[in-house]
């Protein structure tokens, strides 16, 4: 059950950082009106292949429904949109600051592992 809705700056989807009382967090992210089912598909899919080749990188997971789905519709002022709920991950954006060289190797190391895992 949320506890709290938190609209966050994204390029184009709408998304919201969800406290679920007990503590939890999540991800909520609705997808542009004009997204086609197809590219929401495809982002989904990415994440599940990461979770199972590359289950080490630090990316959302994606949860399902109670009856399995990884998306749902839903109903909008600007008709029906794409829903889904992924894990949430702390940290900051990565241009919120100068990073260190060691910030800067640590990143590439995940980069590599990404290429790696994809």
């Amino acid at each position: 059950r949320p506890a709290e809705l938190t609209r966050l700056a994204t390029e184009r989807d709408d998304t919201f950082r969800v406290d679920v009382v007990g503590g939890r967090r999540v991800l909520l992210k609705v997808a542009h009106p004009a997204d086609a089912a197809s590219t929401v598909d495809a982002q989904l899919a990415v994440l599940a292949d990461l979770a199972a080749h590359a289950p080490g990188l630090p990316v959302s997971r994606v949860a399902q429904t109670v009856s399995g789905e990884a998306r749902i519709v839903i109903d909008s002022a600007d008709g029906p949109r794409l829903a889904r709920v992924l894990s949430w991950l702390d940290g900051e954006p990565w241009n919120a600051r100068l990073r260190t060289a060691r910030e800067l190797r640590a990143f590439g190391a995940v980069q590599a592992e990404f290429a790696l895992g994809a």
